[in-house]
């Protein structure tokens, strides 16, 4: 289900065209039933509880549920911290301790639904039973947030061949990330994406994580996305961009930023557009956070992600 943070709790106005047959919901909390077979295609707009700022936009995305894998890619210091939440609330979800290792239930039926689909988003690891690796690539300019995850307690299911860094930032630089820093990487990156994706057996798409506000998200995120679709043109890109706002930040260039990864972005096959000042809005009227910190606005995306990312797993 296209689910977003249980709470954002205005009506929503959700077309779905199902087998031809539009039908317009209200409610999100309706439960459908997908077969493995069906394509959705959708088209929504989402308000904040204020009704004033966009929350997040999904236009024209149309998926299979199927049992493929996806990739995620997280980008820059953001979209980083942003996908380690996420991995921590779906670890949750499918019964993963911090390490990967899957815990058994009381019940042999539930451990049996929640292992059905757990190789789109994990791959089981090659030196033990039961534990599991995610499927993701984390990439950055500098090593000081990747050092930050992979010293955590959830860093010990991250593969260290999976993690692509440079020696300097982009200092806020579209153009650092594009053209010089991120053309020093690109390489790699797309080494280890080819190789991440033959270790799938039948490969369905990419989602990716950034912050259009840096130069490393903005940049080397729309640097990257652009070899992606060169080297697998029949796949699926999704992104899961977060747009600046001068509320939450007053970095003069993140407008310039976001502009030109927009270019690279719409020619993908979906892109959840996450407002930075709805969510501080969210996290302060709903949340009832004084003053909201990006733990708290990562906490509301890594929700809607993992809402947006069920059925497929």
């Amino acid at each position: 289900m296209l689910l977003v943070s249980q709470y954002i709790h205005h009506a929503w106005n959700i077309q779905f065209n199902f087998y031809g047959i539009d039908e317009v919901f209200n409610d999100l909390s309706k439960k459908f039933l997908f077969s493995n077979t069906i394509k959705l295609n959708c088209s929504a707009f989402f308000h904040d509880c204020d009704k004033a700022n966009k929350t997040l936009i999904l236009s024209s995305f149309r998926f299979k549920i199927r049992k493929d894998k996806m990739w995620w890619k997280h980008f820059c210091q953001c979209g980083n911290q942003i996908g380690d939440v996420f991995w921590k609330m779906i670890c949750k979800e499918h019964h993963l301790l911090e390490d990967g290792t899957f815990v058994a239930s009381a019940s042999k039926h539930n451990d049996e639904i929640l292992l059905k689909k757990i190789g789109v988003y994990f791959k089981e690891s090659e030196s033990r039973a039961q534990q599991y690796v995610p499927r993701s690539v984390l990439i950055d300019t500098d090593s000081g947030t990747l050092d930050l995850i992979r010293t955590s307690p959830t860093g010990r299911m991250f593969k260290p061949d999976i993690c692509i860094y440079g020696n300097t930032g982009t200092n806020n630089n579209w153009a650092k990330g594009y053209y010089t820093e991120g053309e020093q990487l690109i390489e790699e990156c797309v080494e280890v994406v080819r190789k991440e994706a033959e270790s799938c057996d039948s490969l369905q798409g990419f989602q990716l994580t950034q912050s259009l506000g840096g130069g490393t998200g903005s940049g080397l995120g729309a640097l990257l996305q652009k070899k992606i679709k060169e080297n697998f043109a029949d796949r699926m890109v999704v992104n899961y961009s977060v747009y600046p706002s001068p509320k939450v930040s007053d970095v003069v260039v993140e407008p310039y930023n976001a502009i030109l990864s927009i270019a690279e972005i719409i020619n993908n096959d979906g892109c959840f557009v996450l407002d930075n000042e709805a969510l501080y809005n969210i996290a302060y009227n709903v949340l009832k956070q004084s003053k909201p910190k990006y733990k708290e606005l990562n906490w509301v995306i890594s929700l809607m992600m993992a809402g947006a990312t069920s059925l497929l797993r």
